[in-house]
């Protein structure tokens, strides 16, 4: 292809005027040649970057000494340079040099082979196998991530951003492409990263402009599951490359790849943000006497936040409200597991909202449902519930183990809680990052990110208009099997905010530092 020929397929992608058969050309070029791709990453750079150049305050010899050192051929063009009033004046031809000047001016991306691919940007509660990362947290080609437990975020030169979820042992094998030898990864890839490609035990993913995620699993399977966009598969296991589209899904054997069906909610898709909503309900059952626990907090739940102890004389007749007990700091409550339960007129947190429910527990040993219905609000009307529980269904994961439900879905998680000791434990939801997009929520035993043994389809829309009753400790919102199930054990120290906490937030409560997070 000829300069003028290639020059025009550059300005037409900036200008936005690029037809379908062009727009493949021009990919196809920069597959085939990749100065070409550098070419024309440096233009998209000068098209952001440039009006920083030619600013009153960037001094008159910077534009032809960045040029001078990176393009020496066309030395000359700083002087047609100054002669320009106004930068979109510039004859997109000189963009990549346009991309020198802007790159050198700004001292912010220096474009050589010394800039890192991409930057390990944010973490949550992560533990790293072996040596831990650099504190930079910059990432070059060839680098290993290992971690056992956690959440990673890496934001790559490219613009794609990568939530990793651990156990995970991932390696950079460029900023245009990662290498997931194991663990859960969710991309999302804007149209400067179209082409980024996961290699994986079971062939390759290539992105085609999506929001995906990539599990490699510890059996040798590989599953894509495409939650915006599309992509493109080649598997090692099929002669011929596949295309996925929004909500479809395949999975990679060694001998077979099939279609499946895509679960978005099987991936962490957004790192926890604190937002500062204020407020929160607490109650500290620290009265130990009387038919009522205070809300000690503030603003979340107003003057409604109070428990009621009651008792379901129609779900039992020997059943009593809950009794008061040494918890883990002061007074606590225990739940006879036929009939005993705590209510308060708040209602809960609606929809989508983001929140964070924490608390300490003790479950019995003995009973397999002893853990049912710890805390709960919203209705079951519409499968929209926010219910916590510990796990009694062999079919939904491993027993005793922490458990949300909404009874649409499930999470569980891997810690045995049901062997009549305390501990503390944390249900993080938080924000969508569209509103189609599945909850992303987190769970944390003693303080520790949790990690899930077993998701299903798990959207919140928490229905709390019409719910028969506000937030209820200690019974389900409504029967199984029309049979009301009862939490049977001990609770203390009972938090619900509006917002999302971070580990280190969770670890004061747990720790009952008299600041609230």
């Amino acid at each position: 292809m000829n300069p003028s020929d290639w020059n025009q397929l550059v300005a037409g992608l900036m200008d936005g005027t690029l037809s379908a058969n062009d727009h493949e050309q021009l990919k196809t070029l920069c597959r085939e040649d990749p100065s070409k791709e550098e070419e024309l990453v440096r233009a998209m750079l000068a098209e952001r970057l440039l009006p920083l150049a030619v600013a009153p305050n960037a001094g008159e010899k910077t534009a032809e000494e960045v040029i001078f050192r990176i393009y020496p051929e066309i030395a000359e063009f700083p002087l047609a340079l100054k002669r320009q009033p106004a930068w979109r004046r510039f004859p997109r031809v000189l963009l990549p040099a346009a991309a020198a000047i802007a790159l050198g001016a700004t001292g912010w991306f220096a474009f050589d082979h010394s800039r890192p691919n991409g930057y390990l940007s944010r973490t949550e509660s992560l533990v790293w196998s072996g040596d831990p990362f650099p504190v930079d947290g910059k990432l070059g080609k060839g680098d290993q991530l290992n971690a056992s437990s956690g959440l990673a975020e890496i934001q790559l030169r490219n613009g794609a951003r990568l939530v990793l979820e651990a156990p995970f042992s991932v390696e950079l094998t460029g900023y245009k492409s990662v290498t997931l030898n194991s663990g859960r990864l969710a991309a999302r890839c804007p149209a400067s990263a179209q082409g980024f490609t996961i290699l994986t035990p079971r062939g390759k993913v290539v992105d085609l402009g999506t929001e995906l995620g990539v599990h490699a699993g510890d059996d040798g399977s590989v599953e894509a599951h495409v939650l915006t966009g599309s992509v493109e598969i080649d598997s090692k296991s099929s002669p011929e490359k596949m295309s996925l589209f929004d909500g479809e899904a395949v999975r990679m054997d060694s001998d077979a790849t099939s279609r499946i069906v895509a679960d978005p909610t099987a991936f962490v898709t957004q790192m926890p943000l604190a937002e500062s909503l204020p407020g929160f309900v607490h109650w500290n059952m620290d009265e130990n006497h009387g038919n009522t626990a205070a809300d000690t907090g503030h603003g979340l739940a107003g003057q409604n936040g109070s428990l009621t102890l009651a008792a379901d004389s129609a779900a039992h007749p020997d059943a009593k409200p809950p009794e008061w007990i040494n918890g883990v700091r002061g007074s606590g409550l225990a739940f006879d597991g036929i009939g005993s339960f705590a209510e308060s007129t708040y209602r809960g947190i609606e929809g989508a909202s983001p929140r964070t429910v924490a608390l300490w527990i003790r479950v019995p040993e003995t009973d397999i449902h002893a853990g049912t219905g710890i805390l709960s609000w919203g209705s079951v009307a519409e499968d929209r519930a926010w219910q916590i529980s510990i796990n009694w269904s062999e079919k939904d994961g491993p027993v005793g183990r922490l458990r949300l439900g909404t009874f649409a879905g499930k999470i569980v998680g891997t810690t045995l809680l049901q062997d009549g000791n305390w501990h503390h434990i944390a249900v993080v939801m938080y924000p969508q990052p569209h509103p189609d997009a599945p909850a992303n929520v987190l769970l944390y035993v003693d303080g520790k990110l949790e990690p899930i043994s077993r998701r299903s389809t798990f959207r919140v829309d928490t229905n709390v208009r019409q719910a028969e009753h506000g937030v209820s400790l200690g019974r389900h919102v409504s029967p199984i099997n029309d049979t009301r199930m009862f939490f049977h054990g001990e609770m203390d120290d009972v938090f619900i905010f509006g917002r999302p906490l971070l580990q280190e937030s969770i670890r004061k409560l747990m720790d009952g530092r008299t600041e609230t997070p």
